[in-house]
Order: structure tokens, then sequence, then C-alpha cells
């Protein structure tokens, strides 16, 4: 524009890039308004069911119905549990923080309570199986799998814009989180990114992180603020042989999906209340 007359001054340009920013298109997302976006319409934090509307900014929706009727009816699901932690003290306490993880990750708001889920303990013990249904819950094009310890990557980041759930499957036992990186995207702090071959962007992660391991997270970050963003869901016994099943994960997401979301929104209410997790013992 510099050939222009009203463009010979350097404030002359910065009020053409203002003009500019504001007639932009700024994204589909009309409205700041979290929610699930099921197949049956858009369920918004106070529960209610609302007609799908392209304001809400969602892309994705998920390959089935909100049903609040059969909340909680997954025999399969909560035997699972019960096989996992009846032993534990903290059993109840577990069920409600895990209630509260599959809530706060279908409404994407991972960064609001800054905590990442890990799912530690022994060997066969059920925690992939549990990592597995977390996962299924959310459709493939809301997913990322980026592991803690490649988040300081050029690149790798950029698969969590818009994501509603990030997995890793099990922690690395060498490699070491970069602490600071970390804490930036657990929180949701504006970051840049790039694909290869691309221009750099910026967004915002909203996503909640689920990991499993059977050991403790590697870093050089000895802060309280690194340890706290952890809500640690322990798995202390393995399962008993004779209840063992290789594909119980599988079974339960078939048939009790529905159920397992409908129950896990009723934590919305006690979150919103207590502005935290539940932390097992």
């Amino acid at each position: 524009y510099g050939h222009l007359a009203a463009c010979k001054r350097h404030s002359d340009h910065k009020g053409v890039m203002a003009t500019l920013e504001n007639i932009t298109p700024k994204g589909i997302k009309g409205l700041d308004v979290k929610g699930v976006n099921f197949a049956n319409g858009f369920l918004t934090e106070d529960l209610e069911l609302k007609p799908h509307d392209s304001a809400y900014g969602m892309t994705y929706t998920m390959p089935f119905r909100y049903m609040p009727q059969p909340a909680g009816n997954s025999p399969h699901f909560f035997q699972f549990l019960q096989d996992c932690w009846g032993a534990d003290e903290d059993v109840e306490e577990k069920l409600m923080a895990l209630q509260e993880a599959l809530c706060v990750t279908l409404f994407g708001m991972g960064p609001r309570y800054q905590r990442v889920i890990l799912l530690k303990g022994v060997a066969k013990s059920g925690k992939s199986q549990l990592l597995k249904i977390a996962q299924s819950l959310v459709p493939e094009d809301a997913k990322s799998f980026v592991p803690p310890n490649d988040w300081a990557d050029k690149f790798l980041p950029s698969q969590m814009h818009e994501k509603l759930i990030n997995v890793c499957g099990e922690l690395s036992e060498k490699r070491k989180i970069d602490g600071q990186k970390f804490k930036d995207i657990v929180d949701g702090a504006e970051m840049s990114a790039q694909n290869k071959g691309t221009q750099i962007y910026k967004f915002q992660p909203i996503c909640t992180h689920w990991f499993a391991s059977n050991h403790t997270p590697k870093t050089d970050d000895t802060s309280e603020g690194f340890n706290r963003r952890w809500l640690i869901l322990e798995f202390n016994f393995p399962i008993p042989p004779e209840k063992r099943r290789i594909d119980i994960g599988d079974i339960i997401v078939a048939e009790e999906r529905e159920a397992i979301v409908a129950w896990a929104v009723q934590a919305m209410p006690r979150l919103l209340r207590n502005n935290e997790f539940t932390l097992p013992v």
C-alpha cells in the first residue's frame, strides 16, 4: 500500500493492518460456550441440550447421542473398575476423579483444571484398558498422540490443535519432559505451531492429556508447578488371571459408551462447585 497517498507514514500502515485484522474471518466459532457436540445436539456446561449451531465452533461430532437416562447403567465398566480398584481404600475418590477427568475431556476443559491424567501402576492391572476406553469416547478426529517428551518439538505439538484428548500409551523411562513446555501446554497457553512446509500459526490447546506408565515421569523440573499438574490414578494390584480379558476395553466401548458418557458429564456440577478434581488419597 506504499504507493497510496493515505499510506506514507508508519502509522498509516499500522492503521491498514488493524483494519485487515478486524475484517479477516477468525474461524467459525462465534460463541464462547463450552460444550459437547453430540449427534442429537450441543450439550452445555449447564447440561442443557441445545440444537446444533455452527457458532459453537465445533469441528467434530460425537458418533452417538446424549441420552441422560442410562447414566451409570454400564455394568461391565463398573465391574472392570471394581476389579482394578476394589481393594483400594480410596476407591470412591478414584471413581469420582475418573468421572471428573472424563467430563473435563469431553468438554475440552483441560486447561481450566490444569491436570494431566496419569494411569500408573503394575503390569496387567487394567490401566491400558482404561486408557483405551477413555480415548474411545471421542471421535478419531478429536484425538492426538503426542508424548510429553516431544512437546518441545517444533512440529509435533501442532497435532493437538482442536483436539479433545491427547494420549500417550507409555511414558518413556529415559527421555525427560521439558518442564516449562509441559506447564505451558497443560495450562493451554497460546503457542506457535507449524506443520512442515506451512506457515507458523498460533493456537491454544484445549485437550486433556491421558498417559499410562509403570514409573514416575522423568524431568529436571522439580518445582511444585510441575508436580501439582499430575492427577495420578494408581493401579496397585494385577487383575486376577481368571478375571482378565484382553478385549474388555473393546467390549465395554461397544456396549456401554453412551451410558459411560452420560455418567461422566454428571460430574460437571461438582467440578464447577469445587473448581478442582477430587484427589485420591
